[in-house]
C-alpha cells in the first residue's frame, strides 16, 4: 500500500499531500503509517517548498507516533530560520505539538513550548484550549479547575474566531465535556459532574452515550442508584441519544448490587 501511495503522492502538490495525511488520520490510519509514507517522499516534499500548513500535518504525524523530539526539532529549526526549507511556525503548528507534549510528557513540558509561542507574539486559538480540557481532566491527579478555565476560554474563542466547524470536523466536542465529567468522577465531585451535562445543553453540545455512562457511574453513591440510572436512560431516549451496551451494563451492575 505504501509503495502505491508513494507513487501517487509524487503527482500531488504539497497541499494535496497535506490533505491526504489529514484524511488518512481522520480515517483512523495509524500515525506510524503516516510517518512511513512521509519518509518515503521526504526528499520530494522538501523540494516542493511546502508552507507551514503542509509542515503542520507532518509535525503532527511525528508527534502522534511518539517521535516528539523530531517534531520539536522541526519547530525549533523553524524558529531559528536557519534552514530556508522551513517556514516560520504559526499558532496551529504550536497547538498541535503542545497538545501531544501535554499528553505524552505532562503539562509542564507543554507549558514551556507555550511560553516560546507567546514570546513570538502568537496566541493560542480556541481549539487549543478545548483540547487541553481533556489533557487536564485526565492527568494524575485531575486538574479540574484548570480544565474548567480552558473550557470557558476555548468556548469563548471558538465563537469569536469562527473555527467551530473545523474543530467539529476533526474532534468530537462532547468527548471534551465527557473528559471533564470523568475527572469529577475520579475526584468524587459528583454534583459537579452532573452540572457539566447542563452546561453541554446550554452550549448546544449533544451528549454522547459515553457522557451518560459516566453519569451512570456517578449514581453509585446516590440513595436509589438503579432508579437514577433508569432516569438517565429515559433522558437519553428523550433527547435521541441511542444507548450503547455500556449504558445497559451499568444498569445491570447496579441492579446486581441492590440485590446483594
Amino acid at each position: 500500500m505504501l509503495q502505491i501511495l508513494e507513487q501517487e503522492t509524487m503527482q500531488l502538490t504539497p497541499e494535496r499531500f497535506r490533505l491526504l495525511l489529514r484524511a488518512m488520520r481522520l480515517g483512523e490510519i495509524s500515525a506510524e503509517v503516516l510517518v512511513q509514507l512521509y519518509r518515503r517522499v521526504e526528499s520530494w516534499f522538501r523540494s516542493q517548498q511546502p508552507d507551514v500548513e503542509d509542515w503542520a500535518q507532518v509535525v503532527y504525524a511525528l508527534a502522534l507516533s511518539g517521535r516528539l523530539e523530531e517534531a520539536a526539532s522541526i519547530v525549533e529549526t523553524m524558529e531559528t530560520g536557519s534552514d530556508p526549507v522551513y517556514p516560520q511556525p504559526d499558532a496551529r503548528m504550536y497547538n498541535l505539538l503542545i497538545r501531544e507534549l501535554a499528553k505524552q510528557r505532562g503539562l509542564s513540558t507543554a507549558t514551556s513550548l507555550w511560553s516560546r509561542m507567546a514570546a513570538r507574539g502568537l496566541v493560542p486559538d480556541g481549539v487549543y484550549f478545548l483540547l487541553m480540557v481533556a489533557v487536564c481532566a485526565s492527568s494524575d491527579p485531575p486538574q479540574l479547575d484548570r480544565a474548567k478555565r480552558y473550557l470557558r476560554r476555548g468556548e469563548m474563542l471558538m465563537k469569536r474566531q469562527k473555527v467551530n466547524f473545523r474543530f467539529q470536523q476533526e474532534y468530537d466536542v462532547a468527548q471534551l465535556y465527557s473528559a471533564l465529567m470523568a475527572g469529577y468522577l475520579r475526584m468524587g465531585r459528583l454534583t459537579e459532574a452532573f452540572t457539566v451535562l447542563g452546561t453541554m445543553r446550554q452550549h448546544g453540545v449533544r451528549p454522547s452515550a459515553v457522557t451518560f455512562c459516566i453519569l451512570q457511574q456517578c449514581c453509585f453513591a446516590r440513595m436509589d442508584p438503579s432508579s437514577d440510572v433508569r432516569q438517565l436512560l429515559r433522558i437519553m431516549e428523550q433527547i435521541g441519544v441511542p444507548p450503547e451496551t455500556s449504558n445497559y451494563n451499568e444498569l445491570i451492575k447496579l441492579l446486581g448490587r441492590s440485590r446483594l
